[in-house]
């Protein structure tokens, strides 16, 4: 048995201002609701703007991944801000432009692709100036 969790989850800053998300292997979607619960955890326990980076590590995803990723999209934390996925291959792109067709414009508005973390950390740079008031 594996001790290290199939996607792990985390701050990636001593701020909580960004949740750091990483396949470890292949995974469930067991692992995926239980991922997704901490996340949710995380954004409601903290009262400023959270966004999420996912690494894409193994490009692998179980069947039915619309059903249970559109699913999972109809609710949002109101201080959830950007969710960006890092590493897509073709198979990853290919899912989050069939996401993005099934979505709600304020979910696609909050979804982005990034080819590196430094790409990913300056689109939140980005949408924070943008959304800060003052």
């Amino acid at each position: 048995m594996n001790a290290e969790p199939a996607i792990e989850v985390r701050w990636y800053d001593a701020q909580k201002h960004i949740i750091l998300v990483k396949e470890n292997r292949t995974w469930a979607w067991n692992d995926f609701y239980t991922a997704r619960n901490q996340i949710n955890r995380m954004i409601v326990e903290t009262p400023h703007t959270v966004h999420m980076i996912i690494q894409i590590t193994y490009n692998y995803m179980p069947s039915n991944a619309i059903t249970h990723m559109w699913a999972t999209g109809k609710t949002r934390a109101p201080n959830k801000g950007l969710t960006i996925l890092v590493g897509a291959r073709a198979f990853g792109r290919m899912m989050y432009n069939l996401y993005l067709r099934v979505a709600s414009k304020e979910q696609a508005a909050r979804l982005r692709m990034a080819e590196s973390m430094e790409e990913a950390l300056a689109m939140i740079h980005s949408w924070d100036a943008a959304h800060t008031e003052g």
